[in-house]
């Protein structure tokens, strides 16, 4: 046995023609500060005090292990560039148990860490989480030949901020998120890698943030049999050949998977976006979807713009009472971009003065005032009018004219008569 003394950061350097010459890959950490190699193993069991950081470091880009993280150990892995293999057949390269925290990152320049399958007679997921991982960078996939075998198991908590999964086994997944696992995907990419695999399968909770999804072959990019809540992302179908539904929504047996989509970007040409199974509940309240496919799952009062293609919803037009007139809405409701007709009545006396739509967050509305009536259209917001009314005022210029003219005319029509008087008079005399 040969101790190594470390402080703060444990740097597991791994040069492949070390490991194959000496064989000594395996490393034991305890709550010392020191660690071992072991000639007789090639599994490298990391438990203890820690924090620690883990960085594949070497010439060579390879590196085989089966990592064990247990006993509540808190460790940042570092790729580094390099790609992670197990070493056993039976083995996975990442196994994280027994309440440990793992966070894993690619320091490399070229984002070029990987973790995978060793070769196609590996018979383990890469990666085995039970206890908490949360992805940083890094791509992960498997190799082919052993149906069924997903590139990342999750039975515990799984958080991706960034990196890329994809599935290269059929009937397989690049994240399968268990009966009692949590996922929360903030980013990255999913993509299926060959023709029957998925990927994403959830049978436990799935929240999608953000993201990107890739269906390149035939099988769904997530097959959801659990919990899915959906709030942003992007999903499209991206190869040649028919394509299922981007998503599907399917538990077997008594039914009860749930998908509610709240956002997010939707293409998949004329086909499905959505197949849910009987028994099984859908529903979309927001997102842009390619297709028409997706009505049967909106609320009564929502639909797809057509032109668009986001969902949008009946909002409420409200019209305040006014003094002075009386204003009435040609709707109660409309969707956004229909117009809307306001009649406006003034009482003996009065006019119309202003006319203001503004929406629930405040934002003002573009009207067009006419004679007895005003339009806009309708924004994808609730609206409420008011309407205000002023009385009618002589014009006192107007008024003093028509006076002067009045006057003018009744002495001039005096005098006319003065005179008809006045010859009339000195003809009688």
């Amino acid at each position: 046995m040969k101790k190594i003394k470390i402080f703060t950061t444990l740097v597991l350097t791994m040069l492949l023609a070390f490991v194959s010459v000496k064989s000594v890959n395996a490393v034991s950490l305890g709550s010392e500060d020191s660690y071992s190699f072991d000639d007789f193993t090639h599994v490298v069991e990391v438990k203890g005090s820690g924090p620690y950081e883990l960085k594949l470091i070497g010439d060579e880009n390879k590196v085989s292990l089966d990592i064990v993280f247990g006993e509540s150990e808190v460790v940042t892995l570092d790729l580094n560039g390099h790609t992670l293999t197990n070493f056993c057949d039976g083995c996975s390269a990442i196994w994280i148990k027994d309440s440990a925290k793992v966070t894993i990152i690619d320091s490399s320049a070229g984002k070029t860490g990987k973790v995978t399958s060793k070769d196609d007679s590996s018979t383990a997921s890469p990666i085995v989480n039970e206890s908490e991982l949360t992805v940083e960078g890094g791509s992960y996939e498997t190799l082919g030949g052993h149906a069924g075998l997903s590139t990342v198991v999750n039975k515990g908590k799984m958080t991706v901020n960034g990196g890329k999964f994809l599935s290269k086994e059929t009937n397989a997944a690049a994240i399968h998120n268990e009966q009692n696992g949590t996922l929360v995907i903030n980013g990255g990419e999913v993509a299926t890698g060959v023709a029957g695999s998925w990927g994403i399968t959830n049978n436990g909770t799935a929240t999608i943030n953000d993201g990107t999804f890739v269906q390149k072959y035939n099988f769904s990019v997530i097959q959801n049999a659990g919990t899915m809540t959906i709030e942003d992302g992007e999903f499209k179908a991206d190869g040649e050949g028919e394509h299922y539904a981007l998503i599907t929504n399917q538990k077997q047996g008594d039914g009860g998977a749930s998908l509610s989509i709240k956002g997010g970007n939707y293409e998949n040409g004329d086909q499905k976006v959505v197949s849910n199974a009987e028994d099984n509940t859908t529903t979309i309240s927001d997102g842009t979807f390619s297709n028409d496919t997706v009505s049967e799952f909106l609320s009564e009062n929502s639909k797809r713009d057509e032109e668009t293609g986001e969902v949008i919803h009946l909002r409420s037009v409200t019209v305040e009472t006014s003094k002075n007139g009386k204003v009435t809405s040609s709707v109660e409701s409309a969707y956004r971009g229909e117009s809307v007709v306001l009649e406006t009545t003034a009482d003996k006396g009065y006019e119309l003065d202003k006319v203001v739509v503004k929406t629930k967050s405040g934002a003002v509305v573009k009207v067009t005032v006419s004679k007895g009536s005003a339009t806009f259209e309708m924004p994808d917001d609730d609206v409420t009018v008011t309407t205000t009314f002023k009385k009618i005022v002589e014009n006192p210029e107007t008024f003093d004219n028509i006076m002067a003219y009045v006057g003018i005319a009744t002495m001039s029509t005096m005098a006319i008569l003065g005179a008809a008087l006045y010859l009339n008079k000195k003809a009688y005399n």
